[in-house]
């Protein structure tokens, strides 16, 4: 290993030079391995996330995460961790559009039953108005 600072050779693994005393950055050991998730804390909370793969959209590449939010304490968080891991992917959520579909959809099949049955049409009408 090289010191960084007068470039000379140092013993692998030494906090500090031989030579001129300058302390040498070390890695630091991960505790977690890679795929297996992280932790942080957003605010008062922590948050659990587990990255589970990548996809592209729009000619970029995006990360597709599984998150988990309001955790009390660290150790909560990094004991979900796990079951973040082997749970399996959501289905896509409605959106709004999809509901104003499909009420369109049943109004216009009411509409088409009634265009069938005119003559009750005009008696279910009439009852309608005379109420």
């Amino acid at each position: 290993m090289e010191c960084i600072k007068c470039k000379k050779e140092v013993p692998d693994g030494a906090p500090y030079c031989c030579w001129c005393g300058k302390k040498q950055k070390t890695k630091k050991a991960t505790k977690r391995g890679n795929g297996t998730g992280s932790v942080y804390r957003r605010n008062d909370k922590w948050v659990a996330e587990v990255t589970k793969g990548y996809r592209e959209e729009n000619g970029s590449v995006k990360r597709v995460v599984a998150r988990k939010c309001g955790f009390r304490t660290k150790k909560e968080a990094l004991d979900y961790l796990p079951m973040l891991a082997g749970q399996k992917k959501r289905e896509k959520a409605i959106t709004w559009r999809e509901p104003h579909s499909i009420k369109n959809a049943v109004i216009s099949t009411v509409f088409l039953a009634l265009e069938c049955n005119k003559s009750v049409t005009g008696f279910i009408l009439h009852r309608i108005s005379s109420a």
